[in-house]
């Protein structure tokens, strides 16, 4: 399959830090119901994360956080949280 880069949806549930460029806490569920919680400048993040999309499996695809938001891990999201 070939990778393409995509965006998880979350929600911006907190200000960090309201100095320029603003640093927020963006959160989404996991497929297993899992918070993940990423916390970066809102510019970089906005309300969606970008991700490169490893792999789908019927409702659930394998993502990797891009841009150094996050580890290399491999992170299981609901098809319905990824906006292509």
């Amino acid at each position: 399959m070939t990778t393409a880069v995509s965006t998880v949806r979350g929600a911006v549930t907190r200000w960090i830090d309201t100095a320029f460029p603003g640093w927020v806490e963006v959160v989404s569920t996991e497929a297993n119901g899992d918070t993940l919680a990423v916390i970066g400048k809102l510019p970089v993040l906005g309300v969606d994360v970008a991700c490169e999309v490893l792999s789908e499996d019927g409702d659930v695809v394998v993502v990797r956080l891009l841009y150094d938001i996050a580890d290399d891990a491999e992170l299981h999201m609901p098809a319905k949280s990824l906006r292509r």
